[in-house]
């Protein structure tokens, strides 16, 4: 494994730097046959398989969240579709009411303005008969005074 790629290189313990270590505080020195160094050698082979795991499922756990992205993204998708649909569906309907509302009204004011429109021919006929018999009234009265 190359050393200065390498993330565990700070964690690796080497045969000089444990007898350098025991040597500094304990006072131990250790020949570079010792078989407590054999502890390192275990130490390091313990980190490159659990490095390995880590890339494993590091690797498992990124496939795992992709999957799951992809499969939550669709999911949202489908919602965002019937929302959408709903919203629209709800809008025409809220459109429709609208509509069937003011026709509702534009109804009511049609009727109204159809009631006035007779009144108003009535009292324009009903005008017409008073001016008609005003004006008998006064040519009446006005040959009569003769």
């Amino acid at each position: 494994m190359d050393k200065q790629k390498d993330p565990l290189a700070p964690y690796r313990l080497t045969p000089d730097r444990i007898r350098d270590l025991l040597a500094e505080q304990h006072d131990v020195l250790l020949g570079k046959d010792d078989p407590i160094l054999m502890y390192v050698t275990l130490h390091n082979a313990f980190l490159d398989q659990y490095d390995g795991v880590l890339d494993r499922h590091g690797q498992e756990l990124a496939t795992f969240l992709k999957k799951l992205a992809r499969q939550y993204s669709n999911e949202l998708k489908g919602h965002r579709q019937a929302i959408l649909g709903k919203a629209v569906r709800v809008s025409s309907e809220h459109t429709i009411q609208e509509i069937a509302a003011h026709k509702s009204g534009m109804d009511t004011l049609l009727g109204e303005m159809k009631r006035h429109e007779r009144h108003l021919r009535l009292y324009t006929f009903a005008c017409a008969v008073l001016t008609l018999c005003s004006g008998i009234l006064v040519t009446t009265l006005i040959v009569g005074a003769q």
